[in-house]
């Protein structure tokens, strides 16, 4: 059999390794154009800036937010102050107001255990006294009439003249010893009613005065020292209030300066 020649198998050769390589070039430039010439590939680039677009507005908008926020935490922050030196001084007028009603409390206790004192250890015994001496005035001169009766009685009754005087001047004796009777009975009568009555009302009214005055001490007490609490609690809410707002203020401040 005879061997091909040199050349005539180059020549196959190169004609082959033609054929095959078109078509393979032919289909990538097809892709390619297709791939460059659809309508998705053109509007790819344009849809990632559009929604760049949008992040940068939202970010411009939360941005003027954040921005609108701090400027009114900051005028809170300014308005703060004057709020609470009015509510320090409103607090200050209640602790005047409650120090005063304690100190006229103190004061009223003091005038009503005077007077109950005063009551027990002198009123009470002069009015006595001179009850007592009303009586004994009563009794003297109940006694004075009835001795002067008995005298008239003793002049007149062994004289058998004049009996017209005689009944007239006993008749005013005895009248007299009646009136100094019923005066002594009434003097009496009144020292007993003042004695077992009237004095000690007065000293229970003086008494109930001083125990109102003692409750009304203890009740201006309490009063102070809830307004004196009242009022370093405030203090304390005012500090908390003001250093949680200047906290807030500050961390605003750097959020909006992270997003600048």
């Amino acid at each position: 059999m005879q061997r091909p020649n040199a050349s005539v198998l180059l020549t196959i050769l190169t004609v082959g390794l033609a054929a095959c390589s078109v078509p393979t070039v032919s289909v990538t430039r097809d892709a390619s154009e297709a791939a460059v010439d659809s309508p998705a590939g053109a509007q790819a680039p344009q849809a990632a800036g559009k929604e760049s677009q949008a992040k940068k507005g939202d970010t411009a908008k939360e941005r003027a937010k954040k921005a609108r926020d701090l400027k009114q935490k900051e005028r809170e922050l300014a308005r703060l102050a004057p709020k609470q030196q009015i509510s320090a001084l409103e607090r200050q007028a209640k602790l005047a107001a409650a120090e005063t009603t304690r100190e006229r409390a103190g004061e009223d206790l003091k005038v009503a255990r005077a007077a109950l004192a005063h009551f027990v250890e002198q009123t009470r015994p002069r009015e006595l006294e001179e009850h007592r001496i009303r009586i004994d005035r009563s009794t003297h001169r109940a006694d004075h009439a009835k001795d002067e009766l008995g005298e008239l009685t003793a002049m007149y009754e062994a004289d058998e003249f004049a009996k017209a005087t005689k009944e007239l001047v006993l008749k005013r004796g005895r009248r007299s010893q009646e009136m100094a009777d019923r005066d002594l009975a009434v003097a009496k009568q009144k020292f007993d009613a003042f004695q077992k009555f009237d004095l000690p009302k007065r000293e229970r009214e003086l008494q109930r005065k001083v125990e109102d005055a003692e409750r009304a001490v203890v009740k201006a007490d309490l009063e102070l020292k809830r307004v004196r609490m009242q009022h370093e609690l405030a203090v304390l809410e005012e500090q908390d209030k003001r250093a949680d707002l200047e906290a807030e203020i500050e961390r605003m401040r750097v959020e909006l300066e992270a997003k600048s």
